[in-house]
């Protein structure tokens, strides 16, 4: 079995760049045409914000700012199609959550791997927030527990 994706080409600049991340050429997909060859140009073809703005006729300053603007945008496509892509999946396979509620620290450990970029965004960097989210979804799986009732066999 191949563990392939399909890659995407893009032409810029006289030059095909090839992205063979999907989820990054769906986000780059998104972006305005103009946004997405400063980005491709700046980071697959390695050119500095001065020589895209002579390329492009602009100043330099409006490349920096026409380019952090695309990051942000970039980053916002990225994190919608990660919250999609987590909606679509099943949070858990059961046998995994039954043994988070039985106190199987592997099990515990996964349900905050899995909510991980979840409570980052939430606690907006701030450690001690982070920590203290962490302990309520911990806190909130062992009181699952003390409502479970294992399926009949």
């Amino acid at each position: 079995m191949s563990c392939r994706t399909k890659s995407t080409a893009f032409a810029v600049n006289g030059q095909t760049v090839i992205i063979d991340s999907e989820k990054l050429a769906k986000a780059l997909l998104c972006l305005s045409e103009r946004r997405r060859e400063i980005i491709l140009v700046r980071y697959y073809l390695q050119l500095r914000d001065k020589q895209i703005g002579a390329l492009l006729g602009k100043p330099r300053t409006t490349v920096n700012y026409q380019k952090n603007a695309a990051l942000k945008q970039l980053r916002t496509e990225m994190e919608k199609m990660n919250d999609e892509e987590q909606q679509i999946q099943p949070v858990f396979r059961y046998e995994v959550i039954e043994r988070a509620i039985t106190g199987d620290t592997a099990a515990s450990l996964a349900v905050q791997e899995r909510n991980k970029a979840y409570i980052g965004r939430l606690s907006g960097g701030n450690a001690d927030m982070k920590e203290r989210l962490n302990e309520k979804l911990l806190m909130d799986v062992m009181k699952f527990r003390l409502d479970y009732q294992p399926p009949s066999k």
